[in-house]
């Protein structure tokens, strides 16, 4: 009986077995791929497909995160103008080699009634605006508070 090639190279591949178990199974099953497929799960001949090697996997997840964060931007606005509008990759980096500025900067932003917004590529934006929000409010209510007089004086008149 003559085994076809290409019959050899489907079951290789299907049942991710060497040539030799390939023939000698389409041997044993009349060249039947079917047959042979099942004759080699009974013998447990069949090896599991390899998946993707681990740091391929992680070199994939960080590419597509670097491909995100250009995508996305760090936008610092004040009455709907923008001050800043970068990708979140710079400002992250920034805010790395130059963390005491970063910080010094965000607060000054905040000092003056700018907004922190992260927004993605469509225009929406990510849940940590919310915080932001927050953060902006508090400390424009502190601005508030430190300009109509004495803080201390305010908190003993809201608990009267």
């Amino acid at each position: 009986m003559t085994i076809k090639i290409e019959h050899v190279d489907l079951i290789m591949q299907r049942a991710n077995v060497g040539y030799a178990e390939a023939k000698e199974a389409l041997e044993k099953c009349n060249d039947s791929i079917v047959d042979a497929l099942v004759y080699l799960e009974n013998q447990d001949k069949v090896k599991p497909r390899k998946t993707k090697e681990c740091g391929h996997g992680m070199a994939d997840s960080i590419t597509n995160l670097i491909h995100r964060g250009n995508r996305t931007r760090f936008i610092l606005r004040k009455k709907e103008k923008d001050a800043l509008n970068v990708p979140v990759n710079v400002a992250i980096i920034a805010g790395i080699l130059a963390a005491p500025v970063a910080a010094a900067g965000i607060l000054l932003a905040l000092f003056t009634s700018h907004r922190i917004r992260i927004e993605k590529e469509d225009g929406k934006g990510v849940q940590a605006n919310e915080i932001f929000d927050k953060v902006s409010s508090a400390v424009e209510t502190a601005k508030e508070s430190f300009s109509s007089g004495n803080p201390e004086q305010d908190n003993h008149q809201t608990q009267q």
